[in-house]
């Protein structure tokens, strides 16, 4: 009955005190939102390995995130990506395609790199440090000619120790999380352990740990003692670790996270500090990504409970910051919240195939997310791999790594697996040994309002037209690869400009000259393309201490809801008919419609209109526009492709000049031949010196000893950077077969809804 009493004595006080201190509430709550009001992604790179030997090259996908709508972020283009010397010098930085999302690609190991490098990823300038949403991970070069390291032994071990809230108090009840770790950072599971005073009298007992040698313990610090924590390792090792001494005055606070309904808080002081507290007000903030909600209290008492529905929590991650009455921090606790989490579960399985001799194959089974656009990327490697580093996941680095200093965890999705109230429980001691969150909240009070930076979408193109003439001005890039093209008036200096081009670099783009009419010719033109790549370094301090022209593509639905300009002078839908007709009509392999010419008089827009489409003409530019309509008010812009010069707009012509007509009902698109076809002599080539780098296809490095150590260890079995799941949820690869009994799958992805997906799982191909 007491701790009732006390609960409702706690709630009474927060009511009171809220009304009383709502200003320096709202200060909080609106430097806060300041601070997080840009969006910005976090990205993570699946490497296919972490350990590579010479002549191997890297290979990754790149998945971005938004953790503020849980959604994969699709606004950016551009990735940049870097490898690092071991001092943390630039060794080379290139320009990767982002697609919904998603980027892959590649990089060559020069024997002169050395032994340590650092691979960085990011989007672009970030807007503060706390958004810092890049990507850092240190990668080994393995000299298969040394002798193998045995990390089979370890006898080394340490322990780390971090109060909850960050603070010891002398005189309260006082909970510390810890984690034994061996020489090589991996943890160490106990038999038990216990709290010793100085002269060795036992002070808590029965202390346990998970597998990975976490767990908590909880005791009331008497003041001006010393305390021990004493471990017992399973090969009889004992190791101690002295407790920190606590401060004589404080409020700490400790957090019960395993109630289904409920977060339970107890705020303890002492008999130090209450006197010069008891009429202070003290804020606690639950908080992430801009959303903040403040309690406000007084302590009536040397401890006080208070009780938060889980409703008002965020799913994932939150953070709960407490202040005091001139918004000073004083503790802070992370917790995670499962409710609303989205997490995937993965099935793969060997499928048996006699038409495969020298290959097997995977199937991976999604069931849950049937019909959910879903990416993946998998590396598969030998199953006695030392390749690959378990610390950094899809799951580390998008729901709790932009949030922490530190986190590099070992096997995350152990504590996702078959959650429970035992699994809740160690991954919150987890999270209570990561100490504070990355907020800096001097910086965040201080700090001034930012612009919000755009989103990088491609590469700037500038360039000059030697032989401009008159009514000459207007410029056609064509990016063959993936036919991107691009329209930029030429001015009265001769220059013209393209933004957000996707071109790739060392490709040539096709450039022509058009005058008012769109009669075409071949320019003579110097151009650049700017990449923004831009030289940096690493900080290994701070790393260590941290575990249009307007492009239409010619398969693009433009949603037209507001014209162009005002004055757009609309044309009716017509049906042309002749006395002589010259047209033969007929169906192509690929269900288009072909319409072939010999003499025919009327316009292209006549004939775009009698073949079912809408058409306006737009005097600004001089344009006929080609449209279907779906629904009532909403019109889909038609591509009309002449002579390979992919627009939406066209200029008229006569249907004399016409040769064919290739079009697709009802969504187009439409092609026009004309019969005096333009001769290659229009058309001017250039290579670009800067660009996206060219997608290159997986392929495996020639072994000389599959089979042997080096191989098994730090060799690789194959690498799938783009696994699309089908909408009955299913994928499947297939893999070259090295005769190996056993292999291991480390699969990461994300869907379009959001859920992530993280695994790694041996398969036995016996």
């Amino acid at each position: 009955m007491q701790g009732k009493h006390l609960f409702i004595l706690v709630l009474f006080f927060f009511e009171i005190a809220f009304s009383q201190s709502k200003t320096t509430s709202l200060e909080l709550q609106n430097k806060y939102s300041n601070y997080n009001n840009y969006s910005s992604e976090s990205v993570f790179l699946h490497l296919n390995k972490t350990t590579f030997l010479k002549g191997e090259k890297i290979w990754f996908t790149a998945y971005l995130y938004n953790a503020k709508n849980g959604l994969p972020f699709k606004k950016a283009k551009n990735l940049y990506c870097g490898l690092y010397d071991s001092e943390g010098k630039q060794l080379i930085k290139s320009l990767f395609e982002i697609s919904d999302g998603i980027a892959r690609g590649n990089f060559g190991i020069k024997p002169e790199y050395g032994e340590t490098l650092y691979v960085k990823a990011h989007t672009g300038k970030m807007n503060n440090l706390y958004m810092d949403g890049s990507f850092i991970k240190k990668i080994k070069i393995y000299d298969d000619s040394k002798e193998p390291t045995d990390f089979s032994s370890s006898d080394e071990f340490n322990i780390h120790l971090l109060p909850e809230g960050g603070n010891l108090l002398q005189g309260a009840k006082n909970t510390i999380a810890f984690r034994v770790v061996n020489q090589y950072g991996m943890g160490v599971p106990i038999v038990e352990a216990k709290v010793v005073k100085k002269d060795g009298t036992p002070v808590v007992t029965g202390i346990v740990s998970n597998d990975y040698g976490i767990g908590k313990f909880s005791f009331d610090y008497k003041l001006d003692s010393n305390y021990t924590l004493v471990v017992k390792l399973p090969n009889e090792t004992t190791v101690t670790k002295s407790i920190p001494k606590g401060e004589s005055k404080g409020i700490i606070f400790s957090v019960n996270n395993l109630i289904e309904k409920n977060l339970i808080l107890d705020f303890y002081t002492n008999t130090n500090t209450f006197s010069e507290i008891r009429d202070k007000i003290f804020y606690l903030a639950v908080h992430r990504d801009g959303l903040m909600a403040i309690n406000s209290f007084k302590l009536n008492e040397e401890r006080a409970t208070l009780n938060i529905n889980r409703e008002r929590l965020l799913p994932g991650i939150n953070i709960l910051s407490l202040f005091d009455e001139n918004l000073n921090p004083i503790a802070e606790r992370l917790l995670f919240n499962h409710n609303e989490v989205k997490l995937g579960k993965i099935h793969s399985t060997i499928v048996k195939d006699k038409d495969l001799k020298d290959s097997l194959s995977i199937q991976v089974d999604l069931d849950s997310k049937k019909g959910i656009p879903t990416n993946l990327s998998i590396s598969i490697l030998p199953s006695e791999t030392q390749a690959n580093s378990f610390f950094r996941s899809i799951l580390t680095d998008f729901l709790f790594k932009p949030y922490m200093n530190n986190f590099e965890v070992e096997d995350l999705p152990y504590y996702f697996e078959n959650v429970d109230r035992t699994r809740r429980f160690e991954l919150d001691n987890l999270l209570m040994i990561q100490g504070w969150s990355k907020y800096d909240w001097e910086d965040m009070f201080t700090a001034k309002p930012t612009e919000e930076i755009l989103e990088e979408n491609g590469l700037q193109i500038q360039g000059t037209v030697k032989n401009i003439m008159k009514n000459k001005n207007r410029i056609l890039l064509i990016e063959p690869l993936k036919n991107n093209q691009y329209f930029a008036e030429v001015d009265g200096n001769k220059k013209f400009s393209v933004s957000n081009a996707l071109v790739f670099k060392d490709t040539p783009v096709q450039v022509m000259l058009f005058d008012q009419k769109g009669k075409p010719s071949k320019p003579d033109i110097e151009i650049t393309a700017f990449s923004g790549i831009e030289n940096d370094s690493l900080n290994l301090q701070k790393t260590q201490n941290i575990y249009e022209g307007v492009w239409i593509p010619q398969d693009t639905e433009i949603n037209s809801n507001s014209p162009r300009n005002k004055n757009l002078i609309m044309l009716d839908n017509v049906t042309v008919s002749s006395a002589k007709s010259s047209k033969k009509y007929s169906i192509l392999d690929n269900g288009m419609s072909l319409v072939e010419f010999e003499e025919e008089k009327g316009t292209l827009s006549n004939f775009v209109r009698k073949l079912g489409f809408y058409t306006y003409y737009d005097p600004e530019d001089g344009l006929i526009y080609a449209f279907y309509k779906r629904g009532e008010q909403r019109k889909m812009f038609v591509p009309v492709i002449i002579d390979r010069v992919n627009d939406v707009g066209f200029f008229e012509m006569s249907l004399s000049q016409v040769d064919r007509i290739i079009y697709d009902k009802p969504v187009g698109p439409i092609i026009v031949i004309t019969k005096n076809s333009l001769p290659a002599e229009t058309m001017a080539n250039y290579i670009l010196k800067n660009g996206f780098e060219r997608p290159e296809e997986y392929y495996n490095p020639t072994y000389n000893n599959i089979g042997g150590q080096s191989y098994l260890r730090f060799g690789a079995v194959h690498w799938e950077p783009n696994l699309k799941i089908g909408p009955d949820g299913l994928g499947t690869i297939k893999i070259p077969d090295y005769g190996l009994k056993k292999i291991k799958l480390f699969i990461e992805g994300i869907s379009t809804d959001g859920t992530l997906f993280s695994e790694s799982k041996i398969l036995s191909l016996n």
